[in-house]
């Protein structure tokens, strides 16, 4: 009796023990992203892995799917490395307790519509139990139709072009700039002003690296104008 009482207990507490178990890291926003864009945007997004423990945690992770359409161009970030082409497995750098892992991924649509999803499985160096999946998904579609003009001069004056510190846009209309956008030519944003509603405007580069650049603004008619410059 002794004994069927002490195997009792005993299994009692590893049933305990592995209704217990929870995983040593979590994600944020979410371990899933559902992400919807016009076929002009650049998509760059970040699933932080926290490190929930008290000492250093070492990830890998496992490329599972990758549905996307093959005239997107794209890249995949993690702590420690970037990669053009994801391969199928990567180590990340060590994330300390309490850090932050990432993977990241980064997507040019090339004004193509459709949709695609990638999937990776992260988990603990050596412990393919303690992972889960991360997905990014994406429905990509075409943009509302715009009226788009390429500045030929009729619309907006630029200058000056090449440029070092500033450059100034100026209308050459009646309709007030109401929004500008920069890109790089691989089609990044990279700045972005809003609520203008100005016949002026001087913007400043020296966030930018030497280069061409496309500027896209809208005016107030909804018409956007694509305009080309030199940081210099």
């Amino acid at each position: 009796m002794k004994l069927y009482s002490k195997i009792s207990i005993l299994l009692l507490c590893l049933c305990i023990s592995v209704t217990g178990y929870t995983q040593n890291f979590t994600f944020s926003p979410s371990n899933t992203l559902n992400l919807s864009h016009d076929v002009s945007d650049y998509s760059s997004n970040q699933i932080d892995i926290i490190n929930q423990t008290s000492g250093v945690l070492n990830f890998e992770w496992e490329l599972l799917s990758n549905t996307l359409n093959s005239s997107w161009s794209y890249s995949l970030c993690d702590l420690g490395s970037c990669y053009p082409s994801p391969p199928a497995t990567a180590t990340m750098s060590p994330t300390s307790a309490g850090g932050n892992a990432f993977i990241s991924f980064h997507v040019s649509f090339e004004g193509v519509a459709d949709t695609g999803m990638v999937q990776v499985f992260v988990y603990e160096q050596g412990d393919k139990a303690n992972g889960d999946t991360i997905t990014f998904a994406y429905e990509v579609h075409n943009a509302t139709p715009i009226h788009l003009i390429q500045n030929q001069g009729d619309y907006i004056e630029l200058y000056p072009n090449p440029a070092n510190d500033f450059i100034t846009l100026k209308t050459k209309t009646s309709d007030a700039i109401e929004a500008i956008e920069i890109y790089s030519m691989l089609g990044q944003k990279i700045f972005e002003q809003q609520n203008i509603s100005k016949d002026i405007v001087e913007i400043p580069l020296h966030f930018l690296n030497a280069g061409t650049y496309m500027i896209k603004s809208t005016n107030s008619k909804g018409e956007q104008i694509i305009s080309r410059f030199i940081k210099a």
